[in-house]
């Protein structure tokens, strides 16, 4: 039941601070980091940013390994300077273990200038024994969401679309996968 008002309370401000920022008629993606200098006329935009997500943990031989934690996902809509340059930072997946036994790397933050961040999901661990301290990307932005656990194993996880965040790895039985790169949107 709780479960059920989070996840309603969550759609409500998305849909709100949506409907306050309706006259969108610009959209740029990134994928890699860089800059955005906001266009002339332009005082207000809005951001999304997702961490990337953490790399899956290798196996120890005698359990299953977990994949990594995705990413935290934030959005706000800011009041801006036209023809203010922000830097553009999009956190790399975090790579996979490669030994037995060993936990995958953190997922790499991922921000726009210093009005909003996202950090990356925590690496998976060797073995399902550390599954509750999955420790997914978070961000202090007014809507925003944690990344959560991927609970498959064999291949990497995919890259993260819609709302979500960077996904996390994949364990498997050798060598964990590779978390999935976050992004930042930008509209205005």
């Amino acid at each position: 039941m709780k479960l059920h008002r989070m996840l309603l309370v969550v759609a409500l401000i998305g849909m709100l601070s949506t409907a306050a920022f309706a006259e969108v008629l610009n959209l740029q993606v990134f994928t890699e980091s860089g800059s955005f200098t906001i266009p002339k006329g332009v005082t207000r935009i809005e951001v999304e940013v997702r961490g990337g997500g953490g790399g899956g943990g290798a196996a120890d031989g005698i359990s299953s390994p977990v994949g990594g934690c995705g990413g935290g996902y934030g959005k706000g809509v800011f009041t801006v300077t036209p023809g203010s340059t922000y830097a553009v930072t999009v956190g790399a997946g975090g790579s996979g273990a490669v030994y037995k036994g060993r936990r995958g790397h953190e997922g790499g933050k991922s921000s726009f200038g210093d009005l909003i961040a996202a950090t990356g999901g925590e690496g998976g661990a060797s073995t399902h024994d550390y599954v509750s301290n999955c420790a997914g990307g978070k961000s202090a932005a007014p809507l925003n969401m944690p990344g959560f656990r991927s609970y498959y194993e064999g291949t990497g996880g995919a890259a993260g679309d819609g709302s979500s965040s960077g996904q996390g790895g994949t364990g498997y039985t050798n060598s964990g996968g590779n978390g999935s790169a976050g992004n930042v949107v930008v509209r205005w």
